[in-house]
């Protein structure tokens, strides 16, 4: 547990009613669930930790940022992001679920796949991909944004943006 700080995002935080921050800084590998949210979350502390170690700590630290979400290790490389307006750089958003759901879809081009068979690879990949980005508030907007323009669009349905923001919103 940290104390806030005196910076304009923690005075905000003072203002909402907010006392101390808490951060995890480590979680044991056997308390993972045995379900399949628990072998993900089990797989992506694995990549990460072997990214960390594979390379040094701000290189790792960025690599594990925009590929996970992880931001643990880029305290001043996230200090420096924030100072020049750029922070939102290094959070995975929906711009990583568009260009990861399109590789997968260009791959599975080459293959002969029925329509309702994109759906389901895609729609897994993309729930797949939240869990290994960190399950937080923006890439589950992404996660939703992503699956309801797949279903509309193999749907041969107009793709409304505004009812999927709505949706994803709610």
């Amino acid at each position: 547990i940290t104390k806030l700080a005196d910076s304009s995002y923690d005075r905000s935080l003072v203002s909402q009613g907010v006392k101390a921050k808490i951060r995890i800084a480590q979680m044991d590998k056997a308390e993972w669930p045995n379900t399949f949210e628990g072998h993900l979350m089990h797989y992506r502390s694995q990549l990460i930790q072997e990214i960390l170690s594979q390379s040094n700590s701000m290189q790792g630290g960025l690599i594990a940022a925009l590929v996970f979400g992880y931001k643990t290790r880029l305290s001043t490389l996230q200090e420096l992001f924030k100072k020049i307006g750029l922070s939102h750089m290094l959070s995975v958003s929906g711009s990583h679920f568009a260009l990861a759901i399109g590789f997968v879809l260009f791959l599975l081009r080459s293959f002969d796949l029925r329509r309702s068979s994109l759906i389901v690879v895609s729609i897994v990949f993309s729930v797949c991909f939240y869990y290994l980005t960190g399950i937080n508030v923006a890439t589950l907007r992404a996660c939703l944004m992503a699956c309801g323009t797949q279903l509309m669009y193999f749907s041969n349905r107009r793709i409304d943006l505004l009812s999927l923001v709505s949706g994803a919103g709610i």
